[in-house]
C-alpha cells in the first residue's frame, strides 16, 4: 500500500494528522507526519523526510507539502529529485483537509497516480465559495416545495 506523508512548516502537519484522527479515526500506519518547527536543523529533517521514503520502498510514497516554495517544500523537491529514480514518488503542495481526508479514504486499492490525482481533485473542489454554493441551492429548493 502506498505510503501517505504529510509535510508543513510548525506543527500544522501533525495537527491535520490529528484533525483527520478525530473525524475519521487514527489512520494506518502507512500514514505520516513529519513537523518543522523554527529553528529544527533542515538536515534531519531531510534524513526524516528519506527515511519515510526509503522504508516505503517501491510501493510509493505521496508527499503532501503545505506551501510551494516553503522550506518543507523545497528540501522535498531536493529529496524527489534525489529520489525520483530509486523509489515511486508523488508530491503535491497545497494540502488542505479535503484532500487529506479524500486520500486517506482512497490508500488501499489505489495506485500512486491515482492516488496524486484524487490528492488534486478533492484538494480543489474542497475550496468552496459558501455564498455562492447556496445561492445555487436556493432554486433547487424552490422548485421541491
Amino acid at each position: 500500500m502506498t505510503t501517505l506523508l504529510i509535510l508543513s512548516h510548525a506543527d500544522l502537519s501533525e495537527t491535520l494528522y490529528k484533525t483527520v484522527s478525530l473525524i475519521m479515526g487514527r489512520p494506518k500506519d502507512n500514514v505520516h507526519y513529519i513537523t518543522l518547527p523554527y529553528g529544527k536543523n533542515l538536515e534531519q529533517y531531510q534524513s526524516e523526510i528519506e527515511k519515510v521514503i526509503e522504508d516505503s520502498g517501491s510501493k510509493g510514497t505521496l508527499i503532501l507539502t503545505d506551501l510551494m516554495g516553503g522550506s518543507p517544500f523545497m528540501i522535498t523537491a531536493r529529496v524527489y529529485s534525489r529520489l525520483k529514480n530509486e523509489y515511486p514518488l508523488e508530491m503535491i503542495t497545497g494540502v488542505n483537509m479535503p484532500m487529506l481526508m479524500e486520500v486517506i479514504s482512497n490508500l488501499e486499492g489505489h495506485s500512486l497516480e491515482e492516488l496524486k490525482k484524487i490528492a488534486l481533485e478533492s484538494g480543489k473542489s474542497g475550496i468552496v465559495d459558501f455564498k455562492e454554493a447556496i445561492e445555487r441551492r436556493e432554486p433547487e429548493r424552490e422548485g421541491e416545495r
